[in-house]
């Protein structure tokens, strides 16, 4: 099984536009789109409100790390099993442990508990991540990283 994927040189650039293209959709959700909704409307507006940004997120962080290893190293990370504990960390991190951290520690005055929602577009996020690099990279050379 391959881990990592030879990356071409301009990658780094696609992997910043795939980010700020998410995160300007995350700002337009938050700022515009949000304030806007009834949530006692359709479940597309429940979807935006609660969702979007947590499926926003994983794509993210990848293309962070994507950006990264292709600018240091021109190397892109091919291997679903890193993706899926990705997704697990970062689930147990938001979804589990930080509602337990704001309730001791609650600076800001939120509230924040479980949904399985929220993990269900983690994991959504990161699969539509996978799924671009599975057909932009399926016919690069394998890389070792050590060796």
């Amino acid at each position: 099984m391959t881990f990592f994927k030879k990356a071409n040189k301009k990658e780094w650039i696609i992997q910043i536009s795939i980010c700020a293209f998410a995160f300007g959709l995350y700002l337009l959700n938050s700022l515009v789109i949000k304030p806007r909704i009834n949530e006692n409307n359709s479940w597309i507006e429940y979807l935006m409100i609660n969702q979007f940004n947590d499926f926003l997120c994983p794509i993210v962080v990848c293309c962070i790390l994507g950006f990264f290893t292709s600018l240091a190293r021109k190397i892109i990370i091919f291997n679903i099993f890193f993706y899926l504990i990705l997704f697990v960390i970062s689930s147990i991190v938001w979804e589990v442990l930080r509602p337990y951290i704001l309730e001791i520690i609650n600076i800001f005055n939120k509230t924040a508990h479980f949904k399985w929602g929220d993990i269900i577009a983690y994991f959504i996020g990161y699969t539509l991540y996978y799924v671009y690099i599975f057909f932009r990279f399926r016919k690069c050379e394998r890389v070792k990283l050590f060796g």
